[in-house]
């Protein structure tokens, strides 16, 4: 993984001398400490990470949700120290999705956060920020159907959806990524925290990410754009971005300044499942993050190359 996605950096025509150098060195050894940004090019080592819920270690990858078990489950892991996020970042991470069972079930997150919403009864704050269980994916509430959590506040997601659910409201119709704010202890993912989102198309590069490959994330942000990459680790360089948004990441998550006036956040991973008939394991498979990175914005329009490319539009 870390040879091709260094491969990847050196064709990227839309990003910047500056994010080539940051990510070249994603094959090096994993930083645990510092809030500068952290390299894990596998998990044989899980320093400087917290994870909770069902999530584990096995082997070299990191089981969002654990491993094979029907059932309502759900698990996060954070860096244990917040990273600068204000001024732009690169990260990029590989994941692979197994054992999907009946419909599959429930998807991922990749969450960018500074939950304040702990002390009232849920386990959502800090580094033990840990959502609901279900089309929730680790990240939001169950309030509004009869549960208790509340949720990670505070937060920015893009989430990995990867079932449909007929009974919610504005479900997308298939496998989808969107973006999400959440601002409010517990908010549902619904329509009105839907900042953006796009369909999986019907065939190409990710048309069904349960299918047992490994597919490599980046996600970049420069103030002002927001992008999200994504391809199968086998293809070659990266694509246009999927998801291209306008957003100001200060303005959505409240931040917390480092010594140089610079907003911090955990940025992490939520994964859950839900029914006993559909469920599907969630791995991360390597990891990294540079802060303080601005890279150079991709294409300016919302309609992506692989997928139709929604506004305002979320499910439950």
């Amino acid at each position: 993984m870390s040879t091709k996605i260094r491969q990847d950096v050196s064709s990227r025509a839309f990003l910047s001398a500056a994010v080539v150098a940051a990510v070249a060195g994603f094959g090096s050894t994993a930083m645990a400490g510092g809030g500068a940004g952290f390299s894990y090019p596998n998990f044989s080592t899980t320093a400087g990470l917290a994870l909770n819920g069902h999530a584990s270690q096995t082997g070299n990858t990191i089981d969002l949700n654990g491993s094979f078990a029907l059932g309502a489950r759900a698990g996060s892991v954070w860096h244990q120290n917040q990273q600068p996020v204000s001024m732009g970042f690169v990260s990029n991470f590989s994941f692979r999705i197994l054992d999907s069972q009946g419909a599959g079930g429930g998807g991922f997150a990749f969450t960018i956060h500074n939950s304040n919403s702990g002390p009232g009864g849920t386990a959502s704050f800090g580094t033990s920020a840990l959502g609901a269980a279900g089309g929730a994916l680790g990240y939001g509430s169950n309030v509004l159907a009869g549960g208790t959590n509340l949720g990670i506040n505070n937060s920015l997601t893009v989430e990995f959806d990867t079932f449909y659910n007929p009974v919610a409201n504005n479900d997308y119709a298939g496998d989808h990524i969107a973006l999400h704010n959440w601002g409010t202890a517990g908010e549902m993912p619904v329509l009105a925290n839907s900042i953006a989102g796009v369909i999986a198309p019907a065939s190409g590069s990710w048309s069904n990410v349960s299918d047992g490959r490994i597919y490599d994330v980046r996600i970049q942000y420069a103030p002002g754009v927001f992008e999200v990459l994504i391809k199968r680790a086998t293809d070659g360089a990266f694509g246009a971005p999927v998801l291209s948004q306008s957003l100001d990441l200060s303005t959505i998550v409240p931040l917390n300044p480092n010594g140089d006036g610079v907003g911090q956040a955990w940025v992490g991973f939520t994964a859950a499942t839900g029914g006993i008939q559909d469920f599907e394991r969630h791995q991360i498979l390597g990891w990294d993050f540079s802060g303080n990175t601005i890279p150079t914005p991709g294409a300016a329009s919302l309609l992506a190359l692989g997928g139709l490319t929604l506004t305002r539009r979320r499910r439950r």
